[in-house]
């Protein structure tokens, strides 16, 4: 899905744009761009701009370690790295070559590029320049194989306000036992998460449900919001349940708050078992999220004002990432 509705038809956009920002400034350009981002990836091929891979999680980056997950399902560990290696080989050769070849064999031709050998799809889309990794350590175990070389910086949280300028609409409702949040709009881990929010307020918790719709009605333990302040959100909440996106998992890490995943996609699965330091899946019900929470309450440390970044304040990772762009 993501490759016949993202990545190709960016890929001509991409190309064009890129080109008109060499017609404006002849100087070689750097890109920082997803793996996903092709059209960027023929360019630096062709010369004309330097490009910097970013990954934003660690399964987009290719290993026959454990964990290994494909289509949402944990290839067992007792598979060894020999049996993920082939069976990488099979997905290259019925999956992901015959998805790719057409389209990158059309533009290919037409830029004047060599077409590109069977299998090699999974190193070629990273950056032989830089591979940046913005993420860190803390989503556990990283692997020891991946198949370029990456630069770990940590993630680039950004926030758009200072800490002392929160806009209203944003601050959460004071302190909450439980903030739960399923994803963009349409997310497969919705529905289990809001019928999670619903049962824990007629518990009694205090309950922040971040979704599109606002809430209506009379206000009740259950507070709706499109969007809140997570770092605020966060700060007293007992625990966030979400989807398992690397964006929510980190601003938990950040904020040092218990998190619950609910995964369903992409690189969700991954980085659940990662975050549960390899855990088996469990079922989860109310009870015994209820039983989680009656657990005694642990005191964390505060956020580090350095864990974000603030306009004109970048943190350690959005350092460490442009101190390596620019590096000569």
């Amino acid at each position: 899905m993501l490759w016949r509705h993202l990545s190709v038809p960016a890929i001509g956009p991409t190309l064009d744009a890129l080109a008109a920002l060499r017609r404006m400034n002849s100087s070689p350009w750097t890109v920082l761009a997803s793996p996903m981002v092709v059209g960027a990836r023929l360019a630096a091929e062709l010369g004309q701009v330097r490009l910097i891979t970013g990954h934003t999680a660690p399964q987009g980056l290719r290993s026959h370690q454990h964990p290994m997950y494909v289509g949402g399902k944990l290839i067992p560990s007792w598979f060894g790295e020999v049996g993920r290696a082939a069976l990488w080989r099979l997905i290259d050769r019925y999956k992901l070559d015959p998805l790719a070849r057409s389209t990158l064999g059309k533009w290919r031709m037409e830029l004047g590029l060599p077409e590109l050998e069977a299998g090699s799809f999974a190193r070629w889309i990273h950056s032989p320049d830089l591979v940046l990794g913005l993420f860190d350590e803390r989503l556990g175990r990283m692997p020891t194989d991946w198949p370029v070389d990456v630069d770990l910086t940590g993630f680039p949280l950004y926030e758009a306000h200072t800490v002392n300028t929160v806009p209203k609409a944003l601050v959460p409702p004071g302190p909450v036992d439980l903030v739960l949040y399923g994803g963009p709009p349409g997310h497969p881990s919705h529905p289990k998460i809001e019928q999670l929010a619903l049962q824990a307020m007629e518990r009694g918790l205090h309950t922040l449900l971040i979704r599109a719709a606002p809430q209506t009605g009379t206000p009740t333990l259950l507070t709706v919001r499109p969007t809140v302040d997570m770092p605020s959100a966060l700060d007293q909440a007992r625990l966030l349940v979400h989807h398992g996106g690397i964006g929510t998992a980190a601003q938990a890490l950040a904020a040092n708050c218990p998190q619950l995943i609910i995964p369903a996609a992409y690189d969700q699965h991954d980085n659940s078992y990662r975050l549960s330091g390899g855990d088996p899946p469990t079922r989860i019900d109310i009870d015994t999220l209820c039983a989680k929470l009656a657990a005694p309450h642990q005191s964390r440390s505060a956020i580090s004002g350095q864990t974000y970044s603030r306009p004109g304040a970048p943190n350690s990772a959005v350092l460490r990432a442009v101190a390596l762009i620019t590096k000569e």
